[in-house]
């Protein structure tokens, strides 16, 4: 299983999810709004908080959106689960091994939020961080604002900019002055991901930016997310 955090996008968190739906399994935690069921016309079921207290199974909480994606909301269980390991009750990997643990776990667990600081929380240094940033000077202060939040607090998994703007040099561009920021007064290198049309808002990605977003997520994730041997298996079934 691989997993991949998707932050400040649920557009881009939609169009990955069914670009990778087209040849594996994908399971969407959500923890954003508005929940990702709205953008795929779905009404979201139960929360991971279910799973974690026992009063769903997996099947009943999550919301299929075609034979290879299924959505489950977090909204809830993200809290809890943290709020466990707070507690010493579990491990930040245990959430991961019980999604491994499934009947039929998913190839891709994709988590779509807002909150850069739980998604770095989550992945606990491993793996790649996905964070969109638009090319206006809001957007690209609030960017740095939520990586300076997290660099202070220790970030060691690779972040990746996707960078929403006019054309592919623009988004680039923005990525460097970004990136050159970063660097000179945070000490934390940035990775390019890709840029994407800003101008595009369809709900279903065409086959050119299909194949783009495919390639794009196997180079960031090219092995299965690290789970430790220590990690218990938590009863997500």
């Amino acid at each position: 299983m691989r997993v991949l955090p998707v932050v400040g996008s649920g557009r881009l968190a939609c169009w990955l999810a069914q670009a990778l739906a087209e040849e594996a399994d994908v399971l969407v935690l959500d923890h954003s709004a508005p929940d990702m069921g709205t953008r795929f016309q779905r009404r979201m079921r139960g929360d991971l908080a279910d799973l974690l207290a026992g009063s769903l199974e997996f099947a009943d909480a999550v919301v299929r959106v075609s034979e290879r994606l299924a959505l489950l909301s977090a909204r809830d269980g993200a809290d809890v689960f943290l709020a466990h390991v707070a507690a010493g009750q579990a491990q930040k990997a245990d959430l991961f091994g019980g999604f491994l643990a499934l009947a039929e776990p998913p190839d891709w667990l994709l988590i779509n939020t807002q909150s850069l600081e739980l998604a770095a929380e989550l992945m606990d240094a491993n793996g790649d961080l996905v964070l969109a940033v638009h090319d206006d000077p809001g957007s690209v202060r609030e960017t740095y604002s939520r990586i300076k939040a997290v660099a202070g607090d220790g970030l060691r998994s690779n972040l990746r900019i996707a960078a929403f703007a006019r054309d592919e040099l623009a988004g680039r561009r923005m990525f460097e002055r970004l990136a050159a920021t970063a660097d000179r007064f945070l000490d934390l290198p940035l990775g390019f991901g890709l840029a994407l049309p800003e101008s595009e808002d369809r709900r279903t990605p065409g086959s050119a930016l299909t194949a783009r977003l495919r390639a794009a997520v196997h180079e960031w994730c090219p092995a299965e997310f690290p789970i430790p041997a220590s990690a218990t298996t938590m009863n997500l079934a």
